[in-house]
């Protein structure tokens, strides 16, 4: 499993040996979860549109971790935009306390 997480990672960070530029407990994390990684890669195969984003009408925040989430925000009429310092595609793990301020603020507004 781990030398699956390996080529996975490789292609959607762009970058070899990705996997073992985490620290250790970010590596142990993805390992806790990588029964996921049939469902991660299934969704590469869906297409999400531009038509998609505009029927979406819940409250949505958008992580900014691609240059694509700014297209898609344009077309989502109720998202936000978490944006972080040295954006990352895995910022959950590299900087969690970013992104889950940035959560927590996000649902606290929702949840109120």
């Amino acid at each position: 499993m781990e030398g699956a997480v390996r080529i996975f990672l490789d292609g959607v960070m762009r970058k070899e040996g990705f996997f073992y530029q985490l620290s250790s407990h970010a590596r142990a994390v993805l390992m806790d979860n990588v029964k996921s990684l049939g469902g991660e890669l299934a969704s590469v195969s869906q297409r999400f549109t531009l038509e998609d984003a505009q029927k979406a009408t819940m409250p949505t925040l958008l992580v900014k971790g691609v240059q694509i989430i700014g297209i898609i925000a344009s077309c989502m009429p109720n998202s936000q935009e978490l944006i972080t310092p040295a954006e990352s595609h895995n910022l959950g793990i590299e900087k969690p306390q970013v992104f889950n301020t940035g959560v927590l603020e996000f649902l606290s507004i929702y949840t109120k």
